[in-house]
């Protein structure tokens, strides 16, 4: 009887975290709860963001929401007012948006093949490597490209489309789930005025005719289930030709010890080594936490440098009060730091201390970074492309400005002016998480149609984990 009923609990056990996230998809919202989570949104959208209108009229965005309100019925389940709601994902900036991602889906089971690129028209192409040549897609599971795309569109923010990291995400993980167009996906191609029907399984090559070019659909698989691939790092030593390479594929160093310890030992074999030449690949980093960048650069030897960035923000409570902190001890040390404070600090601070909670302040500020007289000394390459986002943006700037290292690859697909910093919460009636950009920040020379330009141009193949030898030639034969 006791083994019966272990068993029953153990069962239990199992099957209620899965009940819970299907009991979450399926509940029901009435046509207040989601107008009041809508106006939630709004709500934080105008409370948080310097300027939330920047890409969109507010005439367009406030007409979007209206369609969308006076659309509701009586009521939806929680994932098909999501499906709903997210629409409203390209009127604004990449940190801004509600999540498509619901925090009661399983995402890492969802086969995401990096075999699509998609231009700046929303046409969809197989990722080949000659382009002149790359096979359009019409159709995928009998469902015409130009409806995919054009419901893709509304989930894709203004500036994702710069990245076939987040295209690829965005558009297998939702788009194609929202249309009913699941794995196994059977794909019709044009090249040449010539139409081809295939099929993307785990047993299947695919030879475009018309540049011999083969798409190993089982390699692809294997990738996406190789966990190596997207740990925070790896790396590679090659004694015999002094060079070593860090893959730093996500900003999150910050939260696991054990990465970090990785990094230190990193660093630490190469400078005994003395390893000539370090090439840093950041091409498929999305970003994270910029804090996790120092585990990286508090290892390189580098002179003294400023970063200057120009920022606009909303003045929160924690910047009231931090900036509040900071003047109170400044004029506490003297009569003359009393009186002159204004003159004497940090213009932000001052705005911040002088301002209410929401306004909006600007500012220009200069961050000195101290020199390191210890640390890897050797030849530094910053491999960058248009995957590369976000904090990673930040990383691929300090060694720029610290003219420490030679920016190699393509463009960044964040811009050197750009909204981030988010605010991350939860609407209150879906539960569906959100986030919006509480500020505007601008380089030197920023661009906000453009990413950081890279000190010489290489073509490196972002869909593949890890640089092949003839871009590792490419990168460390120029300096």
């Amino acid at each position: 009887m006791n083994k019966i009923v272990i068993k029953v609990l153990l069962l239990l056990t199992l099957l209620l975290p899965n009940l819970a996230s299907w009991s979450q998809v399926t509940k029901k919202l009435d046509k207040a709860q989601m107008k009041s989570d809508i106006d939630h949104f709004f709500r934080s959208l105008h409370q948080h963001h310097p300027n939330p209108y920047y890409f969109c009229s507010k005439d367009s965005v406030e007409r979007e929401r209206n369609l969308l309100v006076n659309s509701l019925p009586d009521s939806l389940s929680t994932s098909e007012f999501a499906k709903r709601i997210t629409t409203l994902n390209h009127l604004f900036d990449a940190h801004t948006n509600i999540s498509l991602d619901f925090i009661w889906q399983d995402t890492s089971q969802v086969y995401i093949p990096p075999i699509f690129e998609i231009d700046n028209n929303y046409n969809l192409y197989v990722k080949e490597k000659y382009t002149s040549v790359r096979s359009k897609v019409m159709s995928i599971n009998g469902q015409k490209t130009t409806s995919v795309m054009a419901q893709f569109k509304k989930y894709m923010s203004n500036e994702q489309i710069r990245s076939n990291i987040r295209g690829n995400i965005l558009l297998f993980t939702y788009c194609l789930p929202i249309l009913g167009i699941n794995h196994p996906y059977t794909i019709e191609l044009e090249h040449n005025g010539t139409l081809e029907v295939i099929n993307i399984s785990n047993n299947k090559v695919y030879t475009n005719s018309a540049s011999n070019y083969n798409l190993d659909c089982s390699s692809l698989y294997k990738k996406s289930q190789d966990t190596n691939a997207v740990q925070p790092s790896n790396f590679q030593i090659n004694t015999d030709r002094s060079l070593a390479i860090l893959y730093y594929t996500s900003c999150d160093i910050d939260q696991d010890s054990s990465i970090q310890q990785q990094v230190k030992t990193f660093f630490q074999k190469i400078d005994s080594l003395k390893i000539k030449n370090l090439i840093i690949d950041i091409r498929n980093n999305t970003g994270g936490n910029t804090a996790s960048n120092d585990y990286i650069t508090k290892y390189i030897k580098h002179k003294a440098f400023t970063i200057k960035q120009s920022v606009e923000e909303r003045i929160t409570n924690d910047y009231k009060q931090a900036a509040s902190s900071k003047v109170k001890d400044y004029r506490q040390k003297s009569l003359l730091h009393k009186i002159f404070y204004r003159l004497t600090m940090p213009s932000h601070i001052v705005k911040i201390y002088a301002g209410n909670v929401g306004d909006l302040y600007k500012a220009t500020y200069k961050e000195k970074v101290a020199a390191r007289t210890s640390g890897y000394s050797g030849n530094i390459f910053i491999a960058q492309g248009y995957n590369t986002f976000s904090s990673a943006l930040d990383f691929a700037l300090w060694f720029k400005v610290s003219k420490r290292g030679i920016i190699v690859g393509d463009e960044t697909g964040e811009a050197t002016d750009c909204f981030s910093n988010i605010k991350f919460d939860y609407l209150p009636h879906s539960n569906l998480a959100y986030m919006v950009a509480l500020g505007r920040y601008k380089f030197p020379s920023g661009n906000i149609a453009t990413g950081l330009k890279p000190d010489r141009y290489i073509k490196i193949d972002a869909s593949e984990s890890f640089l092949n030898e003839e871009e590792i030639n490419q990168i460390i034969l120029f300096k």
